[in-house]
């Protein structure tokens, strides 16, 4: 029943709004997880041999730079998973500071 003899039923008013809600909310997400789930994406991490920095492009396209003689270096290996490289920003204290993944992949 779409229309009362009042006008408009609020059994269509509800479904949709609820309709509008669904799309509005598959759209937020869709937005939020397009980048992660169904592009290829690469961060790349820079090596400057001669001023001793690393620069490391983020997430958020913003690029962060590291000193070498900062960085602790640990490589984990799993039994059934690829291996990953793992760089830490270390300061004077021994607290990690910020972290970074080196892209590695061994067969």
């Amino acid at each position: 029943m779409i229309f009362d003899k009042d006008g408009i039923s609020l059994y269509f008013v509800v479904f949709i709004l609820l309709t509008s809600t669904l799309f509005a909310l598959f759209y937020v997400v869709l937005r939020r997880l397009s980048r992660e789930l169904f592009t290829y994406t690469y961060f790349p991490v820079r090596f400057n041999r001669k001023d001793g920095k690393v620069y490391v492009i983020g997430a958020n396209k913003k690029v962060e730079t590291y000193d070498w003689g900062s960085l602790k270096i640990q490589m984990q290996t799993d039994a059934n998973a690829p291996w990953d490289i793992r760089c830490c920003d270390v300061d004077d204290k021994g607290i990690i500071q910020r972290t970074f993944s080196l892209p590695f992949r061994y067969l």
